[in-house]
């Protein structure tokens, strides 16, 4: 004699799966999911094109500007280059020490690395976003 295999209206619990429930409303969601993550899927992958043709167009704009900063990078002096960023990474280690400084008054510990972390952070997003864009100082 064979187990024969629960039917849907089944709800009881079937000895073969030991794991099995007999409340299925909790696992209502999971039925729906792949809708769900086919949907956003798609509108990732939707993002994910907008994102690139827009930058495609963004390099598009600027090709002459990237042809002409390409053709300066083979006449730097990588001495000079080496000095500017040891000097920029003293620079901002002595913004992180800074601001740890003033934390410490307030009570507050954190660490040198997480500062220096979060200084870097701060300092790149200022510079990657700008109030007033470089095009809009030039005449």
């Amino acid at each position: 004699m064979t187990a024969q295999a629960p039917k849907a209206s089944d709800t009881r619990h079937h000895p073969a799966l030991p794991a099995a429930t007999a409340d299925a409303s909790k696992y209502a969601d999971r039925l729906a999911s792949p809708v769900k993550k086919t949907r956003t899927s798609t509108v990732r992958a939707l993002a994910i094109i907008a994102i690139c043709a827009g930058a495609a167009a963004a390099v598009y704009a600027q090709r002459s500007a990237i042809g002409e900063g390409f053709h300066n990078i083979g006449h730097l002096n990588w001495a000079w280059v080496a000095a500017a960023s040891l000097v920029e990474v003293l620079s901002i280690l002595a913004l992180a020490l800074l601001y740890r400084a003033l934390l410490q008054a307030s009570q507050a510990r954190l660490t040198v690395a997480w500062i220096l972390a979060c200084s870097y952070t701060a300092n790149a997003i200022s510079t990657a976003v700008p109030v007033i864009g470089s095009g809009m100082t030039q005449p």
